[in-house]
């Protein structure tokens, strides 16, 4: 088996989270991780489509968070072409579902709507561990 493009680790480290990028280990402010692993889960779970960025979060900032997200990853001068722009305000993640893995320990992350979505993804009762 290959070796994921994204893992999302969530490792904490100074109030930011882990990913390992394409091999290259870094760590994101809160917002920012939040914002990639909605996109990765929907990436996931739905297979080449987009996600609008109010399905994320309502608001008016929607899109500088995916900006300082872009910023963030940096991807080599190529994070448009990591998360491309729909025609329809939508955002995606453009890897294939088997370059994407989740560490399970996202059950626990601090963040309850990033813990709840994996417990859902995994189909784990709250009450057990990952």
């Amino acid at each position: 088996m290959k070796e994921p493009v994204l893992v999302m680790t969530g490792e904490a480290k100074d109030l930011r989270f882990g990913i390992t990028l394409r091999g290259r280990t870094q760590y994101l402010t809160g917002a920012s991780f939040y914002w990639l692993f909605c996109l990765a889960m929907h990436a996931v779970e739905h297979p080449g489509e987009g996600l609008a960025h109010a399905e994320i979060a309502p608001g008016d900032n929607s899109h500088r968070y995916m900006y300082r997200l872009r910023q963030a990853i940096g991807y080599a001068g190529r994070a448009d072409e990591l998360i491309p722009r729909g025609s329809q305000g939508t955002f995606r993640l453009n890897l294939r579902p088997e370059e994407i893995l989740f560490n399970h320990a996202l059950c626990f992350h601090p963040d309850a709507r990033i813990a709840q979505a994996m417990r859902q993804h995994l189909d784990v009762p709250a009450a057990k561990a990952c």
